[in-house]
């Protein structure tokens, strides 16, 4: 059960002078590691993990093979497993955060503002704050649970000499009580527009 007294408490600072508190509340962990798009990048990872597995017969390295060998190709040969090794982990662990930080995150709205207090790994909380939004999404899970979207975060790569565009949604996810908060959010950002 979530301590509703111990968010507005966390909160509280974050207000402007006259700002008035409507709302708080914390992801379920599992819908923030899914709206963080990084779900595909962990399976790949456990697929690279596993053909490592099945194409090298073991996580092993010889260190011996790599001080002894003049042969630089045969050096990055025997690098190469722990390389493709390395980037499978981190493909693997970056939903692992998020599903992590999800538990000391913290959502917020305001009569002025969404909010979206999360932690950093430095140390201290990063607060996102947004005044208007690009369309209001809401996804039912069940039991008044859901998602709400209510903006995009475009980046831009390059991609085999290509341009590519990727989307991140940005929101409240797996919050109880959607609608409510849907209505809530509706009439702040409607009011901030005029």
């Amino acid at each position: 059960m979530v301590d509703e007294q111990a968010l507005r408490t966390e909160v509280t600072p974050q207000l402007h002078p006259g700002e008035k508190l409507l709302w708080v509340g914390k992801p379920m962990p599992l819908r923030a590691m899914l709206a963080g798009g990084n779900l595909f990048g962990a399976v790949a990872g456990v697929l690279m993990v596993g053909f490592r597995l099945f194409a090298f017969n073991s996580f092993s390295f010889d260190f011996s093979m790599a001080r002894g060998s003049s042969s630089t190709v045969s050096t990055l040969f025997n690098l190469f497993p722990l390389i493709f090794v390395a980037v499978a982990l981190f493909s693997v662990g970056r939903p692992v955060y998020d599903f992590l930080m999800a538990g000391r995150t913290v959502y917020a709205l305001t009569d002025q503002r969404a909010l979206i207090i999360k932690p950093v790994l430095s140390g201290g909380r990063k607060v996102e704050s947004y005044t208007e939004t690009e369309g209001i999404e809401r996804h039912d899970i069940a039991d008044g649970k859901g998602d709400l979207g209510f903006q995009r975060e475009m980046s831009i790569y390059y991609s085999n000499r290509r341009r590519r565009v990727r989307s991140r949604k940005i929101g409240f996810f797996g919050i109880p009580n959607v609608q409510q908060v849907e209505a809530m959010l509706l009439r702040t950002f409607d009011e901030g527009a005029r």
